[in-house]
Order: structure tokens, then sequence, then C-alpha cells
């Protein structure tokens, strides 16, 4: 039998409370029996080289010898370097600074968490810190997984913090969730090198969307205003280039038009922006984006940049996206405009999507909606949980089927996750390759089994079979039933443990009411055989790695694109309502009856 994908190989270094205040109850427990002038002690994750290291007798290359480091407290005022009155999180994001670790693939994540609100999803409580503890939570196999960690911090001698912190000394919490991840994969060494996607799927608990970037589409931009009007996390990158040598945080790093290549920058905001024609200028019509660095390092060059002729040349746009701060005076004698943040900057849409080539995106659902894990097993001989492999394969029907009923058309978003090396083996040396895991989403009759893989009732569904540790596909469905086939390439020859996780802006109605495999009787089918259609289908989306889009625009696709437009549009009224309020008050005052007049 499989073993669960549940429990983590650390399994005591966190606990699996149903709810943030849950955890913040069990804090309370660990600190209830300490003494007045006692702070709380890791017992499971002591400072000292087995928190470091897998084998602190043989740290890695890049490691700091262990009798050299320090762990000093973050409670304990002046013991850490610039660190003098201690704050968990600070209202504006501050910035990070990397450290001797090799994790910015999980620094890049934290990055992306750019208010105090989107940090306390994941530092779910500083409410002790005074008595060194904070809890942390981390999405691991399908659950949240809480970690208390103490406040000792690995130091040299002079108090200066090793591993990643945040550009504001005093800002704590960069230090602290870095130590709870660390802790929750074993030791810090656990985080030399990763991908983004890993980690923000670990940070937010949702599935990560990587797209990869066009030199122009509509469709984008329509993606990108429902994912930021989900309050969602959008980061792109550019993944292409030399690769250069000296310092990666200094100018020698930065390429000709400011960017710093295989780093994450964080989308804060779209706008589309219009400015009438003058006698000077020509009508203008732009999308822009509003980006920023949580490395504080590597602003755009090019088009609308700080102090760019285009925003003094175009000040309704200019004042559309905000540019109000003026600095010194350009060369062309006119002012400078810039963000009031420093670190934020503009970019025009072509110029954007130009730039960066993969788009990572975490979207938020509806909290009226479903959400719902399920942990299975790929078991070589079961009829209802088997291993059939892809859908060329002839028993593929005998795989897990997930079947959903919807009764409200929506968007609907799955994930397909296999072991997590990191998470679920101790030795690093025992970690085993991944298999290629994919999964279709298929329409079927009256909450049934799949017989047969069809393409006249295909979805939606993984466009490849990829070795990941996790992979992921959105449709938009309408009222009706589905299943959810998830598969190995190739069929797996042992009991194989998998994990799918659903998200809907809509409630689901699911034929499993647990981990179990319900008795559901499969479709009647009198051909065995697939038509050629499904069979085109299949050879497609059962080959290997990443693959281009072979699924067609799934029915009801213009309502979603429908639903982003709606968020564009109410955007741009409440936009409008100021600008007609401002409108209201020039002409009182004008006329000098009203109160409220004056000049604009």
């Amino acid at each position: 039998m499989a073993r669960s994908l549940d429990a983590g190989a650390f399994a005591q270094h966190y606990c699996s409370y149903e709810s943030d205040d849950k955890a913040r109850i069990g804090e309370r427990k660990l600190i209830n029996s300490l003494k007045d002038d006692e702070k709380f002690e890791d017992p499971h994750f002591k400072a000292d080289g087995t928190s470091l290291y897998y084998d602190p007798l043989h740290p890695p290359k890049y490691g700091i010898p262990p009798d050299v480091v320090n762990w000093p407290r973050i409670s304990e005022v002046g013991s850490i370097k610039g660190v003098i009155e201690p704050i968990p999180i600070n209202e504006v994001h501050g910035g990070l600074v990397q450290g001797a670790l090799r994790d910015r693939w999980f620094l890049s994540a934290l990055g992306l968490l750019n208010t105090a609100e989107k940090v306390k999803r994941v530092l779910v409580s500083s409410e002790c810190a005074d008595k060194g503890i904070y809890t942390v939570k981390f999405f691991k196999s399908g659950r949240w997984r809480y970690v208390h960690v103490d406040d000792r911090i690995p130091c040299g001698r002079n108090g200066t913090p090793h591993f990643a912190r945040s550009v504001d000394p005093s800002e704590t919490w960069v230090m602290v969730v870095e130590k709870a991840y660390a802790k929750l994969h074993g030791c810090y060494e656990a985080l030399g090198g990763g991908t983004l996607d890993e980690a923000m799927e670990d940070v937010t608990g949702r599935a990560i969307e990587r797209i990869a970037m066009p030199s122009s589409s509509e469709t984008l931009w329509n993606d990108l205003i429902d994912a930021l009007a989900r309050e969602g996390l959008v980061g792109v990158c550019r993944s292409v280039g030399p690769r250069r040598s000296g310092d990666p945080l200094t100018a020698d790093y930065l390429e000709p038009d400011g960017l710093v290549n295989a780093h994450m920058y964080t989308v804060l905001e779209i706008k589309h922006c219009e400015a009438d024609a003058t006698v000077e200028y020509d009508y203008m019509e732009k999308h822009m984006v509003k980006l920023t660095t949580p490395w504080r390092f590597g602003k755009w060059k090019g088009r609308w940049c700080e102090g760019h002729a285009l925003w003094n040349e175009y000040q309704p746009i200019a004042e559309q996206c905000g540019m109000k701060e003026k600095l010194e005076l350009g060369e062309d004698g006119m002012p400078i405009l810039r963000e009031k943040d420093a670190h934020e900057f503009w970019m025009e849409w072509t110029d954007f999507v130009g730039a960066f080539d993969t788009l990572l995106v975490s979207r938020e659902y509806e909290k009226d909606g479903s959400f719902m894990s399920y942990r299975g097993t790929w078991l070589p001989g079961s009829q209802d949980s088997g291993t059939g492999g892809p859908p060329t394969d002839g028993d593929w029907p005998q795989n897990p089927q997930y079947v959903f009923d919807v009764t409200e058309a929506t968007r609907f978003c799955a994930t397909l996750s296999q072991e997590d090396s990191r998470f679920h083996k101790p030795d690093p040396l025992g970690r085993e390759d991944l298999f290629g895991i994919g999964f279709s989403i298929q329409h079927v009759k009256g909450g049934r089994r799949a017989a047969k893989f069809k393409a006249a009732e295909i979805v939606g569904g993984t466009r490849a079979f990829d070795a990941k540790r996790q992979v992921w596909a959105a449709c938009w469905l309408e009222p009706g039933s589905y299943t959810l086939v998830p598969a190995t390439q190739p069929p797996a020859s042992v009991a194989t443990p998998l994990v799918i996780t659903m998200f809907s802006d809509k409630v689901l109605n699911f034929q499993n009411a647990d981990d179990q495999m319900p008795d559901l009787a499969p479709e009647e089918e009198h051909d065995a055989d697939l038509d050629a259609a499904s069979a085109s289908l299949a050879e497609k989306v059962s080959s290997s790695g990443e693959a281009s889009s072979t699924f067609p625009e799934p029915l009801g696709s213009e309502l979603q694109a429908l639903w982003t437009q709606t968020a564009h549009l109410a955007t741009f009224m409440k936009e409008l309502k100021g600008d007609c309020d401002r409108l209201e008050e020039l002409i009182a005052g004008l006329e000098g009856g009203d109160s409220k007049g004056g000049k604009k």
C-alpha cells in the first residue's frame, strides 16, 4: 500500500490545525507553561547545526560552519544587528535581502506579498512575539500546515543575519517565515534550490498558473484584470538571457533596459489610459502596467520610465497613473514625474509583454464557492482506483475518477500533486524521479464514471504529462456533471499516492464524500474504441513535457471574459465618478455659489 502524502518526513515540526484561530490557541498553550521571565525555546528545531544542515559535520560547500553561527533572539533588543525596535510587518513592503542561502526561488514568492494583509495570510500570529514565538502556515499536500518557531535567528559573531531579512532591519517577518519554512523541511539546507511555482503553491495554497508571455494578447490582458480583481498575486520574470558575472544586485548585472534576468517582478496594477489630442500631440490610448521589485533593484529604463518625456507630453495619462511626485528638472527643463514609491514603475503593455517571458498567477476564488481536497492512490489492479495510464491507454477509465455536479456556471481550477520530495523525504539522496502526471475534465451523464476518453465531452485538463510536483488546469464549466480523471505517464507499476485540489467560484456537489472512491457505475458504452477525434486529442494530451494548447476555448469562456471586462468597467466607473465630482466642484466654484467651490 502506498504511503499517504498527508504526513511529511518531519511531522513533529508542524501541526495540522483546522483554522488560523485554532493555531493561535495552540500557540497560547505552548507559552502558558512558561515562567514570566522565560521565553519559548523550540525543542524540535534547536539553535545548532542540526537545524542548519542535513549533516552538520559535512555542510555543503557554500555552508557556514555551525560553530561560528550564533543564534540571538529577535526579542532581545540589540542582539541582532540593526533590530532596535522589532516590527513584525511594516504597512509598506520594505523589500528583501537574500543572504547566504540559495533560496531566491522561495524569497521571490515572499516578495509577491506586497501588503501587510497579504503577509498576514502566511504569518498567522506574532501576538506573542515578546515571548519569543511566532506561528506561520504553508500549504502542503492539500492542507495548511502550521509551524510554531522561536525567534532565534542564525547570525554571525557581530549579529548580522546569515540568511534572508528585510531591507528595513527592524522588520522581522522575512527572517521568521524563512526559518519556519526551513523547519517544515528539516533544515535550512533543504531550501537550497527550487522553483518559484513550488514556493507560490506553498505560500498561497492556490493553483499557480504559469503562462508563457506572448508578443501581444488581449486575452492575457483580460486574464490579468481577472487575477488582480480577485486580489491574487501576479509575478513576471525574464528567465532567458546571458549570465552575467559579479554581484547579481549591482549595476554590472543590469540589462540595457534596466531589468534583471531571473528575478521576479510583482505586478501591482494595470490600467487602460487615454489622452485627448492637443495642439502639440495626437490622441493616445495605452494599456499600462505598474510593477515593483522586492529586491529594490532593476527598474525599467524604456518608454514611460521615471523621468521619460512622455509623462509630461501626455499629462492625462500621468494623472491616471498617479504620477504626481515631482523631482528636479530634467534635461528638457520639465519636472521629472515618478511614483511616490521610488521602487515602483510603469511600462507600456507592448513593452511589458516583450520584456518578460514568464507570468505566474495565483487567483483567489469567491468565498461562497467550493474548495475540496482529496488524497487518493493509483493502485494497480483496482477497477475504480487503478493505474490506467494516459488517455491513449485502453485502461484509462480505471484511473481514480472524481465526479461532481455543477449547478451554476463557474470558473473552475484544479491541481494534481504527487510526492513532494522536499517535504516527504528526509534524505535528499533518497529522492526518486517523479512520474509524468496529468488529468482530464470530461462531461459525463447522470454523475457516472467516464467509460472512455471522448474528445467531444472534454472541457479542460492538462495539455501534457509533466514530471513535476504539481500540475494545474483551469476552465469554465456550465451546469452539468463532470469527472476529473488523474493519470500517470507511464502507468504506475506500484501503488502511488496523489492529491487532488479543486477551486470554484460557485458551490459544487461532490460525489466523493471523503478520500475513498464511491461505488459509481460507468456510462454505458457499446464501442470501447476511441473515435478519430478522441484518438487524436488523446495522443496530444498524453505527450510528455510542456505542450502548446490543444483544447478549444471551453464552452462559456465568453462569460468569463465578460466577468473580467465588468471588473475593469467597475474600476473605470469609480474613476469617472471622481472626475465628475471634481468637475461639479469646479463649476460650483466658478458660479461662486457653493461652499465647496474653489479652484481645481
